[in-house]
């Protein structure tokens, strides 16, 4: 994987798989937005409510096999929020 953009978080590994949480303000919503392009899984937490979307925090993401064993288990926390991608190949 190329080397992440000044604007992101650190990309983290959980076995083959490679992902990347964040998105805190419009710098890095872009920067991740510009990156979606390297990742084939990308998640926005949002939950929409009369007065607007809401981002979400503490989101568990589970990502499980054809067996049904688990291939990424993860908590998107607070400081890590409202997009996810993963890099599943």
């Amino acid at each position: 994987m190329d080397a992440t953009p000044p604007n992101l978080p650190s990309a983290r590994r959980a076995g083959a798989i490679t992902y990347l949480c964040g998105g805190i303000g419009n710098d890095e919503s872009a920067a991740i937005r510009g990156m979606a392009h390297r990742f084939e899984l990308a998640l926005e937490f949002v939950q929409r409510t009369p007065a607007g979307n809401r981002y979400l925090s503490n989101v568990q993401v589970q990502i499980v096999d054809i067996a049904g064993k688990d291939v990424l288990k993860v908590t998107a926390h607070s400081y890590s929020f409202p997009c996810h991608m993963a890099k599943i190949s």
